[in-house]
């Protein structure tokens, strides 16, 4: 038996079995070389684990850059994606559909489209990769609890050694990205109209409230987008939303 088990070993090791030959992927940091996407082999579990992480991943992205409500989230699947739309001058349109949520039972509720940066839209066509068909592409929408499966990878040398930037500490919600995209949104020109536009707000009074950084300061809350190092392209002219 010991010299099967011998053979065995000589032929197929004993690392576990995923990313024993990891492929280079670019690092986050532009200055820096491609690196493998594992820094070691994995076992079933960890690869379980790193695709929950990937999917909290793409749940904070998509939240952060679109704006929607956790219960918009939760309608996204795969068929959410609609195909890009290329528009004047080389530009590319990214639209997520989805369904209105808000203030409706299940019987009211009203097919809607977001437009997107690209960020969001590959976000959520992953996440839906990954949590396989017939499924939402989110299973939760808890953004609270994503922050806190998805920071302590990042800031671990799992993520630094892939070029993330750190998340520092602090509290985060979906209520505070919304309203700091909404800061974001509406101090261009034309924003606020756009900003009521694309979060859907019925009344402009309640983009406008949106848009009032005391609103943020008098809860105790700052902005989550616009201090990013490494934000998305100045939310690429606010979605186009004006073309």
């Amino acid at each position: 038996m010991r010299p099967a088990i011998e053979r065995a070993v000589s032929l197929v090791g004993v690392a576990e079995p995923y990313g024993r030959d990891a492929q280079l992927v670019p690092s986050a940091d532009p200055d820096a070389d491609p690196v493998p996407w594992t820094g070691a082999p994995l076992s079933l579990g960890d690869v379980q684990t790193l695709r929950a992480i990937v999917v909290h991943g793409c749940l904070l992205v998509t939240a952060a850059v679109s704006g929607m409500r956790s219960s918009e989230l939760l309608e996204l699947d795969a068929a959410s994606c609609r195909p890009p739309a290329q528009l004047p001058g080389g530009r590319t349109r990214f639209v997520l559909s989805g369904r209105l949520v808000k203030h409706r039972d299940e019987r009211q509720k009203v097919t809607e489209e977001w437009t997107v940066i690209e960020e969001a839209y590959r976000a959520v066509e992953l996440a839906a990769r990954l949590t396989g068909p017939n499924h939402c592409a989110f299973h939760t929408t808890m953004i609270s609890h994503a922050v806190r499966q998805f920071r302590p990878w990042v800031n671990s040398p799992a993520g630094q050694r892939l070029g993330l930037a750190p998340i520092p500490d602090g509290p985060v919600n979906g209520r505070m990205l919304r309203r700091t995209l909404a800061l974001a949104l509406a101090h261009r020109p034309g924003g606020v109209l756009a900003a009521k536009i694309h979060l859907k707000h019925v009344s402009v009074v309640t983009t406008e409230g949106y848009a009032d950084p005391r609103e943020l300061h008098q809860t105790g809350e700052k902005s989550q987008v616009t201090c990013s190092r490494r934000e998305p392209g100045g939310l690429r002219r606010y979605y186009d939303l004006t073309s």
